[in-house]
């Protein structure tokens, strides 16, 4: 008899505490879609890690970016744009290789659904 584990496929959390996926928004390097920069590069990024990072300090949104990059804000920059997922579901994050955490220029946000 064999035994086969299959690998599980990355994909977007959808939901964390009272954060929840919103959109694959583009991101750009000059007006950046969140403003607030964390650095996850000594813990390896994951969407809770990030999430709590920004909920530690009252910010209603998170984005995660390129595998390890952590953005926060109370708003989303108005130029910004919603594309598809897929744009989003090319950076494995760096501290979970089952969780999706953006691609260069693409933004995955989370939005607090308790905050008025």
């Amino acid at each position: 008899m064999y035994n086969y584990t299959l690998a599980m496929t990355p994909q977007i959390v959808k939901n964390v505490g009272t954060y929840q996926y919103s959109h694959c928004y583009t991101d750009n390097t000059k007006d950046r879609t969140l403003p607030t920069y964390f650095n996850t590069n000594s813990t390896g990024q994951t969407a809770e890690q990030c999430i709590g990072l920004c909920s530690s300090r009252g910010l209603q949104i998170a984005g995660l970016e390129y595998g390890a990059e952590c953005w926060c804000a109370n708003s989303i920059n108005p130029n910004a744009t919603v594309v598809s997922d897929a744009y989003c579901s090319t950076k494995i994050c760096s501290g979970n290789s089952r969780e999706l955490c953006g691609a260069g220029g693409y933004m995955l946000l989370y939005t607090n659904t308790t905050s008025s």
